[in-house]
C-alpha cells in the first residue's frame, strides 16, 4: 500500500514539473512574440495544447485516486 502511495506522489510530482516547464516555455515564447522576434504563433498554441494535456492527465490521476 505504501508503495502505491509513493508511486502516486512521484507521478503527481512529474506532472507538476512538466506543467511548470511548459508554462515557463509559454511565457518565454509570449515574451518573444511581444518583442517581435517570434514569427510563428503556432508554437504558442502547441505549448498551450501540451499544457492542457498535462492538466487533463493530472485531473484523471486525481479522479483515479479517489
Amino acid at each position: 500500500m505504501a508503495k502505491k502511495q509513493t508511486t502516486e506522489v512521484t507521478i503527481e510530482k512529474t506532472f507538476q514539473e512538466q506543467l511548470l516547464e511548459l508554462e515557463k516555455d509559454f511565457v518565454m515564447k509570449k515574451m518573444e512574440m511581444i518583442a517581435g522576434k517570434l514569427k510563428d504563433v503556432r508554437s504558442l498554441s502547441k505549448i498551450r495544447d501540451q499544457i492542457a494535456r498535462v492538466k487533463t492527465k493530472m485531473r484523471a490521476q486525481e479522479l483515479e485516486n479517489v
